[in-house]
């Protein structure tokens, strides 16, 4: 042990909170927002270091805020961060935001974040999702489905995709419309597609999500990619990434480059 006094020297400081799902609503997200806020800026006992928040929620919903000028509430929350803010530029603390999952994107942000507008158009869709898993159809069992539909089995299982669940849908994961014969729209809240309804270690099932009539047709060796529910957990078990570019016209799923991890 050290005798006499000793330094340290703190780089930052980080206040974490938990959105449950009730809070992706504005007001909630910006009274959760206000106090990570406030706390940082009288934690610090010194200026000059980095305060770090996780505030995603916050952050998709301050510009609708800040231009809702019939929600007096809202309002007067809004300006009350505003005001945190140049307190915190004042005093020479820099800010941090840490975005999570949402700077990839996946199901379970798509049905935080998605919102619709008033002519029913979304703020955030299938095509807004960065992360997809490639994989085929590995075996078909006709009628064994709901109300004698088609099953599928492909081949990725709980190495690619976690075992939990989202409340505002069921399954492990959920078909994108890419190398689909026939194409249908839908919006997550409302799939209609192919997703994943059972899961195992090294297999899963696809089970279809709509009316019966509405069917994709599916062939053994189809390559078809996955939406997975958690990005993160996913990222962990891949190796690395084929990157594709949508803007591509005709070619959106060629490879034009491949992303190694560099940690494991």
């Amino acid at each position: 042990m050290q005798d006499g006094p000793t330094s340290l020297a703190f780089v930052g400081f980080y206040c974490s909170a938990v959105y449950e799902d009730a809070y992706y609503g504005s007001l909630e997200a910006l009274e959760t927002l206000e106090k990570q806020l406030s706390i940082l800026l009288h934690a610090s006992p010194v200026q000059g270091v980095r305060l770090s928040i996780n505030i995603t929620p916050a952050i998709l919903h301050l510009p609708d805020i800040l231009t809702n000028v019939r929600d007096e509430e809202l309002a007067t929350k809004a300006s009350a961060i505003q005001d945190l803010l140049a307190e915190i530029r004042d005093a020479s603390n820099s800010i941090e935001i840490r975005t999570g999952p949402f700077t990839l994107l996946d199901l379970r942000c798509l049905a935080r974040y998605a919102k619709s507008g008033p002519n029913g158009e979304t703020s955030l869709n299938w095509g807004d999702i960065v992360v997809t898993i490639l994989t085929e159809v590995s075996s078909l069992y006709p009628g064994r489905g709901e109300n004698g539909t088609l099953e599928a089995l492909i081949d990725i299982g709980l190495s690619s995709l976690t075992r939990e669940e989202h409340d505002a849908y069921p399954g492990f994961g959920v078909s994108s419309q890419w190398n689909m014969e026939r194409s249908l729209e839908s919006h997550i809240h409302a799939h209609v597609g192919w997703r994943v309804g059972r899961i195992d270690q090294d297999s899963a099932v696809f089970t279809w999500d709509g009316e019966a009539n509405l069917v994709q047709p599916l062939h053994c060796g189809q390559r078809v990619r996955v939406y997975q529910n958690d990005a993160m957990a996913t990222s962990n078990g891949l190796g690395w990434y084929f990157v594709t570019d949508s803007s591509r016209v005709r070619r959106e799923d060629e490879i034009v480059d491949i992303f190694v991890r560099w940690k494991n």
